[in-house]
């Protein structure tokens, strides 16, 4: 099952937002990332002109007729923060900090019968076995039927797509070698960054 498109939160944890300097939004903050930026399989790599690529444990939705959720996992959002935050210098946009060749990851897609099966989900990302972010799906600021509710409204938000719920705290670089395990619920997954 491969999303056609990805619709992105960014900041929906308060103590991401700060741990960045950002303020803490008043509504959601979206961006989007090509189809065809996710990397298959377990073994990760980027673009040469990639220097500071920054991990982002997400929940992520695949959304089926009616914008219904179906499915979801535990994926990754890479941010390349050094041109990101050039990008934000310049007021401009974000695509090649979020959007790059292998800007993200996903885990296996686990059904979904209802939103409150994961309302209360738990997840952690271990960096070389070391945890580096740690969340729960009710700590978002903006609630999985609000994100979906306020995308809708505005965009051409489809069945096949897939949203990024938004990350916690604790994101940060890594580099060739580095082994990446994420865990919530049933899923357990390993990336290795080549």
């Amino acid at each position: 099952m491969k999303p056609n498109q990805y619709w992105c939160i960014g900041r929906n944890f308060s103590e991401h937002a700060q741990e960045l300097g950002n303020p803490v939004p008043e509504k959601p903050l979206i961006f989007l990332k090509s189809g065809g930026c996710l990397q298959a399989g377990p073994e990760l790599s980027f673009p040469s002109f990639c220097n500071e690529v920054h991990h982002e444990l997400e929940v992520v939705l695949f959304l089926g007729e009616g914008l219904v959720p179906t499915h979801w996992t535990l994926g990754l959002d890479f941010t390349e923060r050094q041109i990101q935050n050039e990008l934000k210098q310049l007021g401009q946009p974000w695509e090649l900090s979020k959007s790059f060749k292998g800007a993200a990851a996903l885990g296996p897609w686990v059904e979904l019968r209802s939103l409150s099966d994961i309302r209360d989900l738990e997840f952690t990302l271990k960096l070389n076995g070391i945890q580096r972010q740690h969340g729960y799906v009710n700590q978002m600021i903006f609630k999985f039927d609000k994100l979906i509710q306020y995308l809708a409204d505005r965009f051409p938000l489809g069945p096949g797509d897939a949203l990024f719920t938004g990350t916690p705290s604790g994101v940060g670089p890594v580099k060739s070698g580095d082994l990446l395990e994420a865990q919530g619920g049933p899923l357990q997954i390993q990336w290795k960054i080549q």
